[in-house]
């Protein structure tokens, strides 16, 4: 019968030598445990024994975190962050990464909430909204008030902890921070591995007021076409459409107004189609970013819209798209997009955008400027390669990154080589 103080004591044996060990073990014991077999009692006493010891786990994890921070040791791969690093070797989202290195950085100066998360007095949750008033000004009031602060998270929920540290925010910081000039218009946008294309984009007063005024004038009138439609015929699914969805209609509308209005004879945009040879000889498309595209979608882009095709070999190289003199010409980056699909370090995350097309052998040392001597690497390994830390080879038509040592970087997981369509068309066959 499943005993939880014996497994807590099996956790507590992970101070000493082979803690690893120790604690896969105990976990292993839990995992054997038949919980339907459980009585309500004894259901409750794991469910709470398991976040005690998760949050005092996480604890100990942020603390190694800090030290692998503070010491660099994230660069020896390559990364260029703490959080790079970690989201290469997890796979874990990159906000969530970024936040616990963060939190790290903040618990190595706030001592009394670190020994209470360790002790598990104290949950993340309320670590993080403790870390509020640890920034630059605070800092030192926050010092003298933190063991008043951590016994009042002792005994509040981290929401209601919440509350409090609003409140001590106006107290110790009632000017805020300085006033920070507007923040430019942003816009995101991914291609999805099923072809869909998300994205976020924040505007400010000027560019977002007549964005919002124009799609909403654009989804009343979708609007009250659907329901002229409607009543011509009953069946049409487009009366019932849910808001976000005529939106969506909305904003495609406005831009192919836009793209007629700029160049009548042509009512799509451009576009770049990667043609491979499929299984029984015929062509087969994608998109640059790896997703396949329809035949009968394809069809209809070459037939209305400014298509390049982008002719790749069985083995997923791009063919040659002629030479340029030191500076990539536009065909050869579409090339690098589709081979790379963003810089060519494994595991780095830097997409094609934020990329330079770097020569494998340097320019001034006679590396000419076709493909098979281009890489896609973004600024910071780019500077690392010229530095002299990293280095670029080209095999088999493929870049590979090794370190100064000779030895290869190699994605952390999975053996992937990288995000480029290349890549995904190698994994898909060995899958």
């Amino acid at each position: 019968m499943f005993d939880y103080h014996d497994v807590m004591a099996g956790l507590e044996t992970t101070a000493g030598g082979g803690e690893l060990t120790a604690l896969g073990e105990a976990i292993a014991a839990v995992a054997t445990v038949r919980l339907d077999d459980l009585g309500p009692a004894e259901l409750r006493s794991l469910v709470l024994g398991l976040e005690a010891a998760r949050t005092r786990l996480e604890a100990v994890a942020l603390a190694a975190i800090e030290v692998f921070d503070r010491n660099g040791d994230w660069a020896a791969d390559g990364a260029y962050s703490t959080a790079n690093w970690l989201q290469a070797h997890t796979g874990a989202a990159r906000a969530v990464v970024g936040s616990r290195a963060r939190l790290a950085r903040h618990l190595a100066t706030m001592p009394l909430t670190a020994e209470a998360l360790a002790a598990a007095e104290i949950t993340e949750p309320h670590a993080r909204v403790l870390a509020r008033g640890a920034h630059p000004r605070t800092r030192e009031l926050f010092a003298e008030h933190e063991a008043h602060l951590v016994e009042s998270a002792r005994r509040l929920s981290a929401d209601d902890l919440a509350k409090v540290m609003d409140r001590w925010l106006a107290f110790a910081d009632p000017d805020g921070a300085e006033p920070r000039r507007e923040r430019p218009d942003e816009l995101h946008l991914s291609e999805t591995l099923d072809g869909r294309v998300v994205g976020r984009f924040s505007f400010g007063r000027e560019t977002g007021a007549a964005l919002a005024e124009a799609v909403r004038s654009k989804t009343d009138e979708l609007f009250h076409r659907d329901r002229r439609a409607h009543e011509a015929d009953p069946t049409d699914p487009l009366a019932d459409q849910a808001p976000a969805a005529r939106r969506a209609r909305a904003l495609a509308e406005l831009v192919e107004q836009a793209m007629a209005a700029g160049e009548g004879s042509r009512r799509q945009p451009s576009f770049t189609v990667v043609v491979r040879p499929g299984p029984a000889g015929d062509e087969h498309f994608e998109t640059t970013g790896g997703s396949v595209v329809p035949p009968e979608l394809a069809a209809t882009w070459l037939c209305d819209s400014e298509v390049a095709r982008l002719v790749m070999s069985a083995e997923g190289v791009p063919l040659e798209l002629g030479r340029s003199v030191r500076t990539a010409s536009a065909g050869q980056r579409r090339a690098l997009w589709a081979r790379d699909g963003g810089c060519a370090v494994p595991g780095c995350d830097r997409p094609p955008a934020w990329c330079d097309a770097h020569h494998v052998r340097w320019w001034d040392k006679g590396g000419s400027t076709d493909l098979a001597n281009l890489a896609l690497l973004c600024r910071h390994h780019h500077r690392r390669v010229h530095a002299g830390a990293l280095e670029i080879t080209m095999v088999d038509g493929l870049p590979r990154v090794l370190r100064a040592d000779g030895t290869e970087v190699r994605h952390p997981r999975a053996g992937q080589r990288g995000r480029g369509a290349a890549a995904s068309g190698a994994e898909a066959e060995a899958a």
